[in-house]
């Protein structure tokens, strides 16, 4: 077998992988449907994956790393906050439309990641929030008495962009760029409300509990 043809088997794991992952789940996939799947035999897998979890943290190891770069690339061509925040979605956005697979990946499956596998990816996914967190916290000029709510504030954002796929209505035809127009919106909403004081009712009850009527 030449390196051409591990190379080639190789990718077609991967791919593979990547789909059959994305659209069953992570544990809903075995080798063996995996083997079946890109056309070898089960045993053959081990001589291009150590695992099947190895497999999954190379996939999402991957696609966030790409993002990383892609967004640190793009940003460093942006000065201003609104210009850096407006970037950040775009990027993500494109990202996404691309890597459909990997993106559902990196928001569902990521959490079957264990060890020191899941650490390393978690503190990549770090990096990947703080650029938001620094984005935000620029914009509004957010002060060190405020590290809950920007860090509630980028998770909320964060949360909305990587899962609104999921969401979208699939009998209303919605164009990238009207995607894009509508979710800076809702970005540019949830960060508003890191200015709006919260009622004095909320703030020292904490949530209520909705009754139901009958």
């Amino acid at each position: 077998m030449t390196a051409l043809d591990v190379k080639s088997a190789r990718d077609r794991i991967l791919e593979g992988a990547c789909e059959l992952f994305a659209l069953h789940g992570f544990q809903a996939v075995s080798l063996r449907d995996l083997a079946t799947y890109v056309g070898v035999k089960p045993g053959s897998l081990y001589h291009h994956i150590e695992s099947k979890q190895s497999l999954l943290y190379e996939l999402v190891e991957d696609a966030v790393s790409e993002l990383l770069y892609r967004t640190r690339l793009n940003l460093r061509r942006k000065a201003q906050a609104r210009d850096r925040l407006d970037c950040f979605i775009d990027t993500l956005l494109g990202f996404k439309q691309h890597s459909v697979n990997r993106t559902i990946l990196l928001s569902r499956e990521y959490i079957n990641l264990a060890g020191e596998q899941a650490k390393e990816f978690s503190d990549l996914k770090s990096e990947y929030t703080q650029i938001l967190s620094d984005i935000i916290k620029d914009l509004v000029k957010t002060g060190s008495s405020q590290p809950l709510m920007l860090s509630m504030a980028t998770d909320a954002v964060i949360g909305m962009l990587f899962s609104q796929a999921h969401w979208l209505n699939a009998q209303v035809n919605v164009s990238g760029s009207q995607q894009g127009v509508v979710f800076k919106r809702f970005t540019y909403g949830i960060i508003s409300t890191m200015s709006i004081e919260a009622p004095a009712q909320s703030r020292e009850s904490g949530p209520k509990q909705c009754s139901s009527r009958k």
